[in-house]
């Protein structure tokens, strides 16, 4: 509710889904643009959301399907936008974690890999746009090191905060 509230008189329509993406970019009106907020939630909920078993392999197996479908939706979520700026949160650099956790940023940083694929960038660090251009790297393995990571290179190799995507003509 209180997204609805903050945009109320900004003309944005607010559409909430915390999981299967496919069933709210089916019914999307084609030519849109879309604030997309975000991919950070929206792994989050599709990879642990009402989960019972949380063993690694069975982890692992999974993750890579929820990641696939996710990605196909994102493709299909841009085709059919005018354009879309997807929101999703830099988690990288602040030292190791628990495997499931592991799993989780590198899968992130997967998702973020592929947006990046497709989109203009739009570097920000702690919440300040830094540096906006097509040209920067996209979907590398490492995207270098970053001034708010204090000078580290991010193991996920994703340190981007908000892209815009512009569907291919």
């Amino acid at each position: 509710q209180k997204h609805r509230a903050d945009r109320k008189d900004l003309g944005f329509e607010t559409i909430e889904v915390g999981k299967n993406l496919s069933t709210v970019v089916e019914k999307l009106e084609a030519g849109r643009v879309i604030l997309f907020d975000s991919l950070t939630a929206l792994l989050a909920n599709e990879l642990f959301e009402g989960r019972r078993d949380f063993s690694l392999p069975i982890m692992q197996e999974e993750s890579e399907k929820i990641v696939q479908k996710i990605e196909e939706n994102i493709e299909k979520l841009i085709q059919k936008s005018a354009s879309v700026i997807f929101v999703t949160d830099e988690i990288y650099c602040d030292g190791k974690y628990d495997e499931i956790t592991e799993l989780y940023r590198k899968n992130l940083a997967r998702i973020g890999q592929f947006v990046a694929k497709k989109c203009e960038i739009l570097n920000a660090q702690c919440g300040i746009l830094t540096e906006k251009s097509d040209n920067l790297p996209k979907g590398e393995e490492s995207l270098g090191s970053d001034p708010a990571c204090g000078g580290k290179t991010c193991e996920t190799g994703f340190e981007r905060v908000s892209v815009k995507a512009v569907p291919e003509p």
